[in-house]
């Protein structure tokens, strides 16, 4: 098929998901090498609008892990029954078309905002400002009904939570052989004692207070505008559960582990202040500190996992990896007596 008729078909596609006739002038794939589990495309159309189309992966591999774990129908859903009207800064969700392989949508591309790096690490600005984020979102579904009624929104006792417990064991070795050269062994026996706290951690968690979580809140995965407000992308790893959760996902991943010993109990006081600002009663700062340890137990295995079974997608993406896993571990490590009595 020559590139005029693929543009076409393209062309064609488009205008059937947005219900009007629209010209695409230009298209290029994005988010090589930012642990995207999707095949994006940005897309300027020739009235000048900028769109992303996000659909299932072109790799087999990452495809059946996202699809075993429901990725795709919880972003599809997130952005169809929950995030409209919610007063919160994420892409527009213009059309969701469905698939054999997953959904595909369509979303505005975020031109007035920026990215940042998150193998460089956030500045403390942007943790701040990530921590206002969190208590915007976290607040405005503090106890919702309405994440009942989401069936497709798993939760910390369900087993695509639970089984991240028997993967950890199932990929330690492996993980071991890999971080050698850059976990050292007393963060590696801090995380093997850690681990053990996680099912009491997801079965705590399942308890009011409980709110929607984005999943997979880190640096690549947010946008910040001029004025260092946040925007969020990527919503494939939503759930619900407790707040710190998507705190401590941050922390542990996107901060230097030095810098983070530095602003750590600032960020959480952030956070739990916007709670309170934005209206969340009988949570105290006491509670979410703790809150916040169980959490960095409950995300421990997404990065050990993570470099043992996602593909980097290119040399950036590797270093993301191990980078990411040698944070977490080097932050649980350094909270090891805390978590011991958790």
């Amino acid at each position: 098929m020559g590139e005029g008729s693929a543009g076409e078909e393209r062309d064609a596609w488009l205008s059937r998901a947005l219900g009007e006739a629209v010209e695409v002038r230009h298209a290029e794939a994005v988010g090589a090498g930012v642990g995207l589990l999707a095949s994006a495309t940005r897309l300027e159309l020739r009235d000048g609008r900028r769109l992303v189309v996000k659909e299932p992966s072109n790799d087999a591999r990452t495809r059946a892990i996202a699809q075993q774990f429901g990725y795709y129908a919880r972003e599809a859903g997130t952005y169809r029954d929950l995030l409209p009207g919610a007063g919160l800064a994420t892409p527009r969700c213009h059309a969701i078309v469905d698939t054999d392989d997953g959904p595909v949508l369509v979303l505005n591309e975020l031109v007035d905002h920026q990215p940042a790096d998150q193998l460089t690490g956030a500045t403390t600005a942007q943790t701040l400002a990530a921590a206002d984020f969190l208590g915007d979102l976290h607040a405005r579904f503090w106890n919702a009904p309405a994440l009942a009624a989401c069936s497709w929104l798993p939760g910390p006792t369900d087993a695509v939570v639970t089984m991240y417990e028997q993967l950890f064991t199932m990929v330690w070795d492996d993980f071991c052989t890999i971080a050698a050269d850059i976990v050292p062994p007393a963060h590696l026996r801090a995380a093997e004692q850690a681990v053990g706290r996680f099912a009491d951690v997801c079965v705590e968690f399942a308890r009011s207070p409980r709110t929607l979580l984005h999943g997979d809140f880190r640096l690549d995965n947010l946008m910040f505008a001029a004025d260092g407000t946040v925007a969020a992308i990527d919503w494939q790893l939503a759930a619900w559960g407790r707040g710190t959760y998507d705190l401590a996902f941050f922390a542990s991943g996107s901060i230097d582990d030095v810098s983070l010993a530095d602003i750590e109990l600032q960020m959480i006081a952030r956070y739990h202040a916007r709670l309170v600002e934005n209206g969340v009663e009988q949570y105290d700062l006491a509670a979410c500190r703790r809150d916040y340890l169980g959490a960095l137990v409950m995300n421990l295995p997404n990065p050990v996992t993570a470099l043992v079974a996602v593909p980097p997608g290119n040399e950036r993406g590797a270093q993301l990896l191990l980078e990411n896993a040698r944070r977490a571990l080097a932050t649980v490590a350094r909270h090891v007596t805390s978590l011991s009595s958790w």
